[in-house]
């Protein structure tokens, strides 16, 4: 499977601009030889790698949403996102799939606000996706009856608490309770870049790919725009 994984730049533009600078994003990342298989860009990729304030609205996130999946109906991968969304008078994250027509697979939400779940697995013909929502992940969301996924993807947004930094130490740790549970899956870690007058302190959560025992594949630090991998997965189709 040929991944694409989008490492914007964190940035305070108005709305509109952030949500063009995701959508050029997918434009450079499949305009490639060979084109990918999925796209994957980092949490909150439409609102400059941040969490909106409390302005933003559910039709802010309908916008978003259709505007992704018509650009990835444009041409024909897979993608992952995360997005900005509006619950019980809260802003939250939740992480989306999206399929190459640009149907919305299945949403990845913040169970703690009593929203549905914060893991979900999906078979698709490149194989068994797992997404992961750290904005609203509850570690006994995945579960040792759950089906393994071969790829699992963690968008995560510019802002990184101490509990979500544990929780994707876990993630990518094979000895955790979580990588007992996850078993060989891969793992992919999307992340922003830094803004240019912020320290790049947490270089080891930048972009990554991890194998199932932890050890990092490919990734970049702060300051690189995209990573390219190609996985041993069997489901992916061939080009």
């Amino acid at each position: 499977m040929n991944l694409a994984l989008v490492q914007l730049t964190p940035t305070e533009r108005g709305r509109s601009a952030c949500l063009q600078q995701a959508l050029h994003a997918i434009d450079e990342a499949a305009d490639f030889d060979p084109t990918p298989d999925l796209v994957v860009l980092p949490g909150h990729a439409a609102t400059g790698g941040a969490m909106p304030g409390k302005s933003w609205t559910r039709a802010m996130t309908d916008i978003t949403v259709e505007a992704l999946c018509g650009k990835v109906r444009e041409w024909g991968v897979y993608a992952s996102a995360g997005v900005a969304v509006r619950a019980h008078e809260r802003v939250t994250g939740a992480v989306i799939l999206i399929d190459p027509s640009g149907d919305v697979v299945t949403w990845c939400e913040n169970e703690k606000l009593g929203l549905p779940h914060a893991y979900e697995g999906v078979e698709t013909p490149l194989g068994r996706l797992g997404l992961v929502n750290v904005d609203g992940m509850d570690v006994h969301a995945l579960r040792s009856d759950s089906a393994p996924a071969d790829i699992v993807i963690v968008p995560v947004g510019h802002e990184l608490s101490s509990r979500r930094r544990r929780l994707l130490r876990e993630l990518v740790d094979p000895a955790s309770s979580l990588g007992v549970v996850l078993g060989s899956s891969f793992r992919i870690v999307v992340r922003p870049g830094s803004r240019r007058d912020e320290e790049a302190d947490d270089g080891d959560w930048g972009t990554a790919v991890f194998d199932g025992g932890g050890r990092r594949l490919a990734g970049s630090t702060h300051g690189s725009s995209m990573v390219r991998i190609t996985l041993p997965v069997c489901g992916a189709p061939a080009k």
